[in-house]
């Protein structure tokens, strides 16, 4: 069936040209808050749900910790005009996590940093000071502190707009003596594994002694990083058991002295 003179009426909204509006500039750095606004009469839908406060709205607020791109789907209150705006939120990745505080006895070593530690393309990291530790560049470096000591750690990007820092401090104990239960001279592995002597390294060495089975000095040392190579005169000691006695003195002043064994292997 046909209807004359049916009028169909379309409604123009002249006053529909939404635009998306950043509050400071874009360019932050993580940690800053940025506004988005879409000032006018529309339904707003703000993505993705990521560091936002809402996401309805004629304004949020955003605060990514990496570079992210936010849209706007924005339709009209009385017509059927919809649009779609979206906006790349340039971020410098940057933020300093020194790790927890540390309390470890003398000699032991500790990886620095935790896992909160951001540092994106551009970002320079340094930890200070540089003593007592290896590679001061790195985001996790390993640390063998002689004393107790705080580390900070600062990252900034190369302009020096975006900075960020942290610490942690390591607390040393000196209580006891630690000594490996074994050694190889062969070992292929570490430092720590082809020579024996103290773990220790702050500690004031009176003296370290090694003995053979039969009572014979086969090493004597009062420097704590001199360690025992396994030869006595120039030449390999056999594998067994031997002897070893220590006196020293940490930087607290107390006195330890101690005696025990060790398996020479080969």
């Amino acid at each position: 069936m046909l209807y004359k003179n049916a009028t169909v009426k379309l409604l123009y909204d002249s006053l529909f040209a939404p635009s998306l509006n950043i509050s400071p500039s874009n360019g932050i750095c993580t940690g800053d808050t940025l506004q988005l606004e879409i000032a006018g009469n529309y339904n707003i839908s703000w993505s993705p749900n990521y560091n936002i406060n809402q996401t309805t709205g004629n304004m949020v607020y955003v605060w990514p910790d990496t570079s992210v791109q936010y849209s706007a789907s924005v339709s009209s209150t009385i017509s059927s005009c919809t649009k779609a705006l979206s906006e790349l939120i340039q971020v410098t990745a940057l933020r300093a996590d020194a790790g927890p505080d540390y309390e470890i006895f003398d000699g032991e070593a500790v990886i620095l940093g935790g896992p909160d530690m951001l540092c994106g393309p551009g970002c320079q990291l340094q930890w200070y000071p540089n003593q007592y530790l290896f590679f001061n560049h790195l985001m996790n470096p390993k640390a063998v502190p002689h004393e107790t000591i705080t580390y900070w750690v600062m990252l900034s990007n190369s302009s020096g707009t975006c900075q960020d820092q942290d610490s942690v401090t390591i607390r040393v104990k000196c209580t006891d003596i630690y000594m490996p239960n074994a050694f190889n001279p062969q070992s292929a592995q570490s430092e720590y594994t082809r020579h024996f002597g103290p773990r220790n390294v702050s500690i004031d060495l009176n003296y370290f002694r090694i003995f053979n089975r039969w009572g014979d000095m086969v090493f004597s040392t009062n420097d704590v990083s001199y360690r025992w190579d396994g030869t006595f005169q120039g030449k390999p000691q056999p594998a067994g058991t031997y002897v070893w006695v220590l006196e020293g003195k940490c930087p607290n002043g107390e006195w330890i002295r101690k005696s025990g064994n060790v398996m020479l292997v080969r």
